[in-house]
């Protein structure tokens, strides 16, 4: 299996991120959310300022990584407001479905309901892992049915595709 089909088949990486330039590819930084050579993990990326608290992954342990958990890293505590800059946010406007420093609940968000920035971003992260549990299910039954079909196709079975419904002759020209 090639690296590419490896981390999904609508993704098609050939070059690391970082220098466009090398194909072997060795990590991920979750951060970042970059795929990188060996050269560029260890003699650049690592070296950016504020890059040390960086989770950096093996790309052979991508696939097993928990896809909700190794989305982009967000440090809450030190999350800008993107209106006022020098304030940090701290809860989350359930209206206007933002995040929301001390000057907004002030003025913006005046009398709204409101959660702990960090409540929400759990909640977020929790919704997430169900909705992939459901595709992941839904994944599932669509290629055992995918399965079924094609051993049937493969058979010459006609009239299991026109007992279910579908036309043999669309099934070929798809």
């Amino acid at each position: 299996m090639s690296f590419s089909q490896s981390i999904g088949e609508a993704q098609t990486l050939t070059v690391c991120q970082f220098c466009d330039e090398s194909p072997e590819i060795k990590w991920k930084c979750v951060n970042c959310e970059l795929f990188l050579c060996q050269l560029c993990n260890s003699k650049i990326h690592r070296k950016i300022k504020g890059s040390s608290d960086y989770e950096i992954i093996n790309i052979k342990d991508f696939g097993m990584e928990d896809f909700a958990t190794s989305v982009r890293k967000v440090d809450l505590e030190n999350m800008v407001c993107t209106k006022h800059s020098k304030q940090k946010c701290f809860a989350y406007c359930n209206i206007c479905r933002v995040p929301a420093c001390l000057k907004c609940l002030n003025q913006t968000h005046k009398l709204r309901d409101y959660k702990a920035l960090d409540e929400m971003y759990n909640n977020i992260i929790s919704e997430m892992k169900e909705e992939i549990r459901k595709f992941e299910e839904n994944r599932q039954v669509y290629r055992n049915g995918k399965d079924k079909l094609q051993k049937a196709l493969s058979d010459g079975d006609k009239k299991k595709f026109k007992k279910q419904g579908l036309s043999f002759y669309k099934l070929r020209k798809t």
